[in-house]
């Protein structure tokens, strides 16, 4: 019987030199002979099909180990099963790569990274009130719902107008933009899901994010923090901000 050598038999099985090694060497596909003086392998063509099937599972990322139990049992019931479970793995796949093509979308849109990793260690805070501090600036103040930690956050005037008076109930004799905003938001079946301030840059400018949703898809949109908690004020949408930032002082100077 003609044995071909491992060159040869790569490239009718659609494998590389590497690759066939590497299954002899895990016992998956073993040579039919190895010379012992050049450590040569060589192959028989019945294997071939074994070669193939190898191959074909493998362009399907299947794990070796699941090869190798259907090239040892490929009873229908087995191969289903073992289908099945790749199948589930490569649908989960899926959806982490089309939940990286919606960033790279949104990333796009906005036309700069400002996608930082959102902080693992958010807590809900509510809105306590806006005060005066020093200097004249005026001040959102987050209150932590399950402990005494505050964070206040320097805000414009025409801001802190705003989410004062939402907090007090005066209604503003025209919609001002946080008021349209949100009923452009209800309008087209988007619901803000929370708002969170997310970190802090150069001592002094804090950074926040608005997510919406509509359907079953989710957009995570940069925002300055006034924006954002004024606009989950007005849709009831919690907030929530860095424990860390929590942690500082609060200090209003």
């Amino acid at each position: 019987m003609e044995l071909l050598p491992i060159g040869r038999f790569a490239k009718q099985a659609g494998l590389t030199i590497h690759q066939l090694r590497h299954y002899h060497e895990i016992g998956l596909l073993e040579p039919a002979f190895v010379d012992n003086e050049s450590g040569y392998r060589y192959y028989s063509p019945a294997q071939a099909a074994r070669a193939e099937a190898i191959s074909l599972l493998r362009s399907l990322d299947m794990p070796i180990s699941d090869i190798q139990r259907l090239l040892q049992d490929p009873a229908p019931e087995i191969v289903n099963l073992v289908l099945a479970r790749q199948r589930e793995r490569l649908e989960s796949r899926l959806a982490q790569v089309e939940e990286r093509l919606r960033l790279v979308d949104a990333l796009t849109r906005q036309r700069r990274l400002i996608m930082i990793p959102e902080p693992s260690d958010l807590v809900e805070v509510r809105v306590e009130s806006v005060q005066p501090g020093a200097e004249d600036r005026l001040y959102v103040v987050l209150a932590e719902l399950d402990g005494s930690r505050t964070l206040p956050i320097w805000i414009g005037s025409s801001e802190a107008s705003c989410i004062d008076g939402h907090l007090k109930g005066v209604e503003a004799q025209r919609p001002t933009t946080h008021d349209l905003m949100s009923a452009a938001l209800q309008r087209f079946d988007l619901t803000v899901t929370r708002a969170t301030v997310t970190h802090i840059e150069d001592c002094q400018t804090f950074y926040a994010r608005l997510h919406v949703r509509a359907g079953d898809r989710e957009e995570v949109l940069d925002a300055r923090p006034s924006d954002a908690i004024s606009l989950a004020l007005r849709t009831g949408a919690p907030i929530y901000a860095s424990a860390s930032l929590l942690q500082a002082p609060a200090a209003m100077a």
